[in-house]
């Protein structure tokens, strides 16, 4: 596979780009975070804050590098203890500014950027002063990169949430200028259903808000059917169970629902591995797919990896082409 990317010329990393699943706090690099840690005194092992009912995991060593990832468990371990150094303005500013640098450097000219204000709040940070800080950082997008920068605010699926307190944050939000167009649900996938979630998402829609949500990552096709049928979102993040359900595939082709798959974030948190992924087949199936890069600090692969990657696994140029295209065509926000 190494030799495949170093001797290959591929057209698609001439055109414009749209980034549209990935998580602010996902794209901490391990340098950055290594000097959040000194800023704030901690240690680079510091304990994972109790603010979810999480298994321990005291094997997690953070002392050369992110800790490799054995499941979602650890994955979380990992996030939390990022979300946990990020704290006021700067801190927004130095990680968006890191992050945005790569986005101009792989030819990204907009991204939807996910952000779980309710972490925020469980941590005891400053709301006002991170908001503050996004709301700069889509000014700095778009004047110093000329990237086109929004955000969405999420619920987590896994933290007993309905989703009250993202909607009154996405509010707080908005009075200090940051762009939050849409609400969002992510998390741990641990049931088919998402009942808890239909007033706030009826509601988001019906204030202007576009609404999105992650499903069949880990969990079957039944749990993107539900998600589908009640939640109504514009895109699903990940949705690569789908290729256990024909007629969900049908269903996805059809009626031109996007998916955003993230390869190499699907390989790191072992849902499936390199001869199982099914991006090709998703593809082939004529499901709208988009390619992101969803955790690119912790996991250490950009968007341009997931495109090398998805070239590797079989998909032609064409089809990355049409999946680049494809990329500012969905998008949700302008």
């Amino acid at each position: 596979m190494k030799n495949i990317e170093k001797n290959a010329r591929f057209s698609w990393k001439s055109l414009p780009a749209a980034e549209l699943h990935v998580h602010f706090e996902g794209t901490v690099r391990y340098q950055t975070y290594c000097k959040l840690a000194a800023k704030y005194k901690l240690s680079l092992d510091h304990i994972t804050p109790q603010i979810f009912n999480l298994p321990e995991r005291s094997n997690l060593n953070f002392k050369q590098s992110y800790p490799e990832i054995t499941d979602f468990i650890d994955f979380i371990h990992v996030y939390l203890r990022i979300s946990n150094l990020i704290r006021d303005e700067d801190d927004i500013l130095v990680i968006g500014n890191d992050y945005l640098q790569t986005l101009r450097d792989e030819n990204v000219v907009h991204a939807e950027i996910y952000f779980t204000p309710t972490t925020f709040v469980r941590l005891g940070a400053d709301l006002a002063t991170l908001f503050r800080g996004l709301a700069e950082l889509a000014k700095q997008a778009k004047n110093k990169y000329a990237i086109t920068l929004g955000f969405i605010f999420d619920i987590v699926r896994s933290a007993n949430e309905t989703g009250q307190d993202t909607i009154r944050l996405i509010e707080q939000a908005h009075k200090l200028g940051v762009p939050v167009f849409a609400l969002g649900l992510a998390g741990m996938e641990t049931s088919t259903s998402v009942d808890q979630y239909l007033e706030v998402f009826n509601y988001a829609r019906s204030n202007g808000l576009v609404t999105l949500a992650h499903a069949g990552e880990i969990l079957g096709p039944e749990l993107i059917w539900e998600t589908i049928r009640k939640l109504n979102p514009r895109r699903i993040g990940h949705g690569i169970t789908a290729i256990q359900d024909q007629s969900l595939l049908k269903y996805l082709a059809d009626s031109e629902t996007c998916l955003e798959v993230s390869p190499w974030c699907n390989v790191a948190l072992k849902t499936c591995d390199l001869t199982n992924h099914p991006i090709v087949d998703l593809v082939r199936a004529g499901v709208k797919v988009v390619l992101a890069a969803d955790d690119p600090g912790i996991i250490e692969k950009s968007l341009n990896d997931n495109y090398m990657l998805a070239s590797q696994l079989g998909l032609s140029d064409d089809e990355l082409v049409a999946i680049r295209s494809y990329s500012l065509d969905y998008r949700s926000w302008k």
